[in-house]
């Protein structure tokens, strides 16, 4: 089981990250090479090309190029679209909304930046994905490397024992999860560890485009009560959002 870690932050904070010893986080339970582990960085801020020399000593690769601003922008357009479109049915009742930036979909275009930093096999869309925010968070935020990732395994196991869809979305239809159907995350989204296809599925544009295409004024159970947006879009796919704060193993 490949296991893929993007650390995501400012440049002087990567900088400052020494570079990190497998041997800290492995098991008994994790040997050899069926557990891999790559270490991946994904900077917020422009870079000099000193600075992505420094970074390659540390991390196997180094993205940034500002590419989450071109995701939020893109995610930030359907959610205007759809404002827009209520914004007479709002003046007819005389409600005047203020519209701000929405920190959650910020996030979200960073980590979307994170996996795309990745090199994705197509071949392997079971590996286990971590992105760690490392202005705030670390590897000491998951109470168990191993364990997590192998509930993730288990969890994607039981499913495909069981059958589970592989085709459809579109604007249509809800984008299908080919792999665990849990999310691990902070109560902050400052951490994320997912498996890759269903990661992909979560940050894709298609899936913010059909969530905000069924959220209604009333009678939208997306909206009872209002959950935040990871989670009305885990909602949206089937995903389940385990917290890592609450975190107990499940396997052995």
């Amino acid at each position: 089981m490949i296991n893929d870690v993007v650390f995501y932050g400012n440049r002087d904070t990567l900088l400052q990250m020494p570079k990190i010893n497998v041997q800290d986080i492995k098991t008994e339970n994790w040997t050899g090479n069926c557990y891999g582990i790559n270490f991946y960085a994904y900077c917020t801020e422009t870079m000099s090309d000193e600075d992505i020399n420094l970074l390659t000593t540390k991390f196997d690769l180094i993205g940034g190029n500002l590419l989450h601003e071109r995701h939020y922008s893109r995610y930030k357009k359907v959610i205007q679209r759809w404002y827009d479109h209520y914004m007479g049915i709002f003046k007819t009742l005389g409600i005047t909304l203020q519209h701000n930036d929405n920190n959650e979909l910020f996030t979200m275009s960073i980590q979307e930046a994170c996996r795309n930093t990745l090199i994705y096999d197509s071949n392997n869309p079971h590996a286990n994905q971590y992105f760690i925010n490392a202005e705030t968070a670390s590897l000491d935020d998951i109470p168990n490397f191993y364990a997590i990732g192998d509930e993730l395994l288990q969890n994607y196991k039981k499913r495909h024992k069981e059958g589970f869809t592989t085709v459809g979305g579109g604007l249509h239809e809800v984008n299908p999860i080919n792999g665990s159907n849990i999310i691990y995350t902070t109560r902050s989204n400052s951490v994320i560890i997912g498996q890759s296809h269903p990661l992909q599925q979560f940050y894709k544009l298609d899936t913010i485009m059909q969530v905000v295409a069924n959220l209604q004024l009333v009678r939208s159970t997306l909206l009872d009560p209002y959950p935040g947006f990871y989670e009305m879009i885990a909602k949206h796919l089937g995903i389940e959002i385990k917290y890592l704060e609450d975190y107990e193993q499940t396997t052995q």
